[in-house]
């Protein structure tokens, strides 16, 4: 049972637990060094625990159980001598975040580079009965504001990566602030000011300005015919 910050395998306390992991193997399991106040290394196995570990909890109720002692500041932080910055944040007020130790607000889970899901082909499944909502009418007259849109194709630039880390290669989609002109509802903004873009709903819009092209062929299609038949006659 540990009352305060936890440090694992790094000195710097900067979270209520912090791990830093270094590749040994010691009689088959996996093992991470961990300084102690002294400064001294202790080495720590899998094997030599047995039960429940608490950090700020008297009775853990789990394998590891850990309470923070502030919602707004993240509680655990892994990360690698191998790469540079922290490769997983998990924060008291339940958001997690990979690859970073940047929490853009509204995104509860947060992948920094790139993601995959091994079933359910790819993408997230998410709530649609029809008993759960409250329909504000049909997306309708969309065309235009199509037509509006600058799809761009970019590389992240340097304050991108000094801020969120790395993606490199070639990406293709929109500028937010050119996006919140004409559908504000997909872009949101994060702690720091930065815009962001989430597409869920811009299948709808897309649906709706495919019927609209399809209702106006047939139009034409209509009149074309039309035409063609008064020269018949």
């Amino acid at each position: 049972y540990a009352q305060n910050s936890a440090a694992l395998g790094t000195r710097a306390f900067d979270a209520f637990v912090s791990t830093r992991a270094e590749n040994q193997t010691v009689g088959g399991v996996k093992t991470f060094t961990a300084p102690s106040v002294f400064q001294s290394s202790v080495s720590f196995s899998s094997a030599t625990f047995s039960g429940n570990v608490g950090i700020g909890v008297a009775s853990p109720q789990g394998n590891l159980h850990i309470i923070g002692s502030a919602v707004d500041k993240p509680y655990i932080f892994v990360a690698s001598h191998t790469i540079g910055g922290f490769t997983l944040m998990v924060s008291t007020d339940g958001y997690v975040v990979v690859g970073s130790d940047v929490k853009l607000s509204g995104n509860k889970f947060q992948v920094n580079g790139s993601a995959g899901k091994t079933a359910g082909g790819t993408s997230w499944a998410d709530l649609s009965d029809a008993r759960l909502k409250n329909i504000k009418g049909n997306v309708e007259n969309i065309l235009d504001k199509i037509n509006s849109l600058r799809p761009v194709k970019y590389e992240w630039n340097d304050l991108r990566k000094k801020k969120f880390g790395d993606d490199p290669g070639v990406k293709y989609g929109f500028v937010a602030q050119e996006m919140k002109e004409i559908f504000p509802e997909f872009i949101g903004q994060d702690t720091n000011g930065y815009y962001t873009y989430n597409p869920s709903g811009y299948e709808a819009v897309l649906t709706a300005a495919i019927r609209e092209l399809s209702a106006l062929v047939q139009k034409q299609q209509k009149e074309i015919d039309e035409l063609k038949k008064g020269r018949r006659k």
